[in-house]
């Protein structure tokens, strides 16, 4: 019996976080929201030695939000690039989006921070949405 599983494109899937991943660099890159960034989670920039260690753990769970995502996709049967980026904005605004919300109002976060965070994962879901949907 085949299940959406056992026909992921895991090329696709790969491809798909490490796009979201190079998006995050862009996106959290001092020519954007570095420093809109560190000011509002109020992390000292000198403490990068470990980020290396949350790097690769970025990498991996995105990898993972990819194999989540290319699920929704193979059940949905969507197989155009338009209906991928559909499904990716709905997985980004109103999973990640509301969850990550409810996080912020509890924890007393910015809305500056709220914003720059979303919008970086509603691009991330749109962008993996548009790959797993258009690559067959």
């Amino acid at each position: 019996m085949e299940t959406a599983f056992s026909q992921m494109n895991y090329w696709a899937i790969i491809t798909a976080a490490g796009m979201y991943f190079i998006l995050g660099a862009v996106w959290y890159s001092p020519g954007l929201f570095e420093a809109a960034w560190f000011k509002n989670v109020r992390i000292p920039k000198e403490s990068e030695k470990k980020y290396t260690r949350m790097t690769a753990g970025t990498f991996v769970l995105l990898l993972f939000a990819a194999i989540f995502l290319d699920y929704i996709v193979e059940l949905s049967a969507t197989n155009t690039p338009g209906k991928g980026i559909f499904l990716g904005i709905i997985a980004g605004a109103g999973l990640v989006g509301t969850a990550m919300g409810t996080t912020y109002l509890y924890e007393g976060k910015s809305r500056q921070l709220f914003l720059i965070d979303i919008g970086y994962h509603l691009a991330g879901f749109t962008l993996m949405g548009l790959i797993l949907g258009g690559w067959h």
